[in-house]
């Protein structure tokens, strides 16, 4: 809730695959555009102007608002966070994954999926299904957003389980561990605006 977006902004409409290009290039570390953000004063924060990103809660005192980035931004929201919103003019659930051998067998623009389903699922139903994901050689992104899940014995199991699925990879767990969560450490180009109107803002 503290990033929000301004009411003058057009809504999320990006597609699922446009999504998948998105996580395709933070995956691979390709620069994928600035974000522009506009710091609030005490003064903007109160006003009536501003959204939350796709599925997020409203927050009720904003700290930066998207001028330039919010179909990234919502992208990633939405992958990560799990909302129990559909994805924006569908009426199905999205969920994107990492093709582990897609990744690893040197197909970088291939290495995102997705699915969809008629209803929400939690990162629980992901964990679940662990063996069948190794089979499929997918991992899911949304549990990239669960770092108690990160720091367990249980991810650590699933690494262990993908490199010795795919022993003709001679991959090593770290390895896999490193370029799945590269991801989290991604770094946008980022501007910031400071102490600046309404108006300036608009011009």
């Amino acid at each position: 809730g503290e990033y929000v977006i301004p009411h003058f902004q057009r809504d999320f409409d990006w597609h699922p695959n446009m999504v998948a290009d998105l996580f395709e290039s933070i995956l691979h570390n390709r620069y994928a555009g600035t974000i522009l953000l506009w710091n609030l004063e005490n003064i903007e924060r109160e006003l009536k102007m501003w959204d939350p990103l796709w599925g997020a809660e409203k927050g009720e005192k904003p700290t930066k608002a998207i001028l330039d980035g919010q179909q990234r931004l919502s992208s990633i929201y939405y992958a990560l966070g799990l909302p129990k919103k559909p994805f924006p003019n569908k009426t199905m659930y999205y969920y994107f994954y990492i093709d582990l051998d897609q990744l690893f067998s040197g197909n970088e623009d291939e290495s995102i999926t997705y699915d969809y389903f008629k209803s929400p699922q939690k990162l629980e139903y992901f964990k679940k299904n662990k063996e069948r994901f190794i089979k499929e050689n997918k991992f899911p992104i949304c549990l990239l957003s669960d770092k108690e899940f990160l720091d367990s014995e249980e991810y650590q199991d699933w690494l262990n389980k993908y490199v010795n699925y795919r022993k003709d990879l001679e991959l090593t767990a770290l390895s896999v561990a490193k370029k799945i969560e590269g991801i989290l450490n991604y770094n946008f180009l980022t501007e910031t605006l400071e102490k600046k109107e309404v108006k300036e803002i608009c011009t």
